[in-house]
């Protein structure tokens, strides 16, 4: 948690809150902590948080392969992408599928991984 505080707290749901294939049937904070926080969670299930001019994309599984295309953000302004916990550079580029990301080798010994995409601030001209 200590890692991935920034994701969490003081932030607000962004425009998507999740993507991906599995969809929880549990409610908020109180039935997770009754039925557990349990499921069939694939690299391809992100959750997002915002908080200013950053989407915070969290994965609740590292993808085996290190990379992530993630659909929500398909034509978002991106300007940077960084790995929470980690300094080593983030390979990414947008593609008309998604924001397609390469992970660094890390061993941030963590099931899952926070981005966090900043967006570019659109000025009016």
């Amino acid at each position: 948690m200590a890692i991935n505080s920034e994701a969490i707290y003081g932030t607000t749901s962004w425009k998507v809150d999740k993507e991906g294939p599995y969809q929880p049937d549990f409610g908020g904070t109180t039935d997770r902590k009754e039925r557990g926080f349990n499921g069939n969670f694939t690299p391809q299930d992100v959750w997002f948080t915002a908080k200013d001019n950053a989407v915070y994309a969290i994965t609740l599984v590292w993808p085996k392969d290190a990379r992530l295309l993630i659909a929500s953000l398909a034509g978002e302004p991106v300007e940077s992408v960084s790995l929470l916990g980690c300094d080593a550079p983030v390979q990414w580029e947008p593609t008309e599928n998604g924001l397609s990301v390469t992970l660094p080798e890390v061993a941030l010994d963590t099931i899952g991984c926070v981005l966090k995409v900043i967006e570019k601030i659109m000025h009016d001209v």
